[in-house]
């Protein structure tokens, strides 16, 4: 059975059963979802999110669509949109920025909750545990891990629904590629009818907008190749449904609430750091008292801070 691997302190996951559990009729606690918080992409720890796969969306992937299409209008290409026009090809890179910036500021960009598919990893201990005090939560992801199977998997109703899909590193994979061609299409057949020049940039726009929200956020740096991430991402929120939260350096970081079901937690390990009878006497009877009964053990990596 694959699992991926949420690295985190054993704080976070407890506020996260805190703002998981309700009260039945008894008044007892009662869980069956675990309430995650799904963070803007573009408050992640890594300052090139979304600017790097978007770059390479714009550079890249779009004119390998464009050539795959037969546009031979450079007008009507997506990826030359900042040049083709008065008031932005003086500084096509100003314009790149502003498109996400906007996308930011509106919410536009994608909510993620990071997963590793490395078990017990000393790297992810560090950066994402506490240096090794946190714990990893084990989930079986079967169920919600987007593995297309056939053609119309790779359709945009299908693509764009709640799902945990592997990332890429430097370059763009089979998905995006897909998804993204089988837009295209759509928004050529459309732009291709529209005559008065303002109207058509407004549209190209907005295409270049929603496309890049699409397809940016499953590229990352090279850099980040040993994390092994598996992202589950909701691409649209209404912005009532937008929360904030202070982290641990005092930012404020855009969230949402995702639902994970209680049964996808199938094992949790202790970091190496950690007081392991201390976290497994506290956790163990709660997670029990909430109907959880999965093995709780101690990491087998050899590490301590002095």
């Amino acid at each position: 059975m694959e699992k991926v691997w949420h690295y985190t302190t054993v704080s976070k996951f407890q506020a996260i059963l805190n703002n998981s559990i309700v009260k039945d009729e008894s008044n007892s606690p009662k869980l069956s979802n675990f309430i995650f918080w799904a963070s803007d992409i573009c408050a992640m720890n890594d300052p090139t999110e979304y600017q790097y796969g978007y770059y390479l969306f714009v550079n890249e992937l779009l004119p390998q669509i464009e050539k795959k299409i037969g546009i031979k209008d450079r007008s009507l290409k997506l990826s030359q949109v900042w040049r083709n026009y008065e008031q932005t090809k003086s500084n096509p890179q100003k314009w790149h920025k502003f498109l996400i910036n906007d996308n930011f500021e509106k919410h536009q960009t994608p909510f993620i909750i990071s997963f590793s598919k490395q078990r017990d990893f000393l790297p992810m201990w560090n950066t994402y545990a506490s240096s090794g005090n946190g714990i990893a939560l084990g989930f079986n992801n079967y169920e919600w891990r987007f593995t297309p199977k056939t053609e119309s998997d790779y359709d945009v109703e299908v693509f764009s629904k709640l799902h945990a899909k592997d990332v890429d590193y430097g370059e763009y994979g089979e998905l995006p590629y897909k998804v993204i061609l089988d837009l295209y299409k759509r928004y050529y057949e459309k732009v291709s009818s529209i005559n008065e020049k303002q109207e058509r940039f407004n549209y190209m726009v907005q295409q270049l907008s929603t496309l890049s929200v699409i397809a940016s956020p499953y590229i990352k740096h090279k850099a980040y190749q040993y994390e092994e991430e598996s992202r589950l991402i909701k691409f649209k929120k209404d912005a009532k449904d937008v929360k904030y939260r202070c982290n641990a350096n005092g930012n404020v970081i855009p969230y949402i609430e995702i639902p994970i079901k209680k049964e996808y937690l199938v094992e949790i390990i202790i970091g190496p750091c950690a007081n392991d009878e201390l976290v497994y006497r506290t956790l163990k009877p709660e997670l029990l008292q909430l109907g959880i009964d999965i093995p709780i053990e101690k990491s087998e990596v050899p590490y301590r801070i002095y």
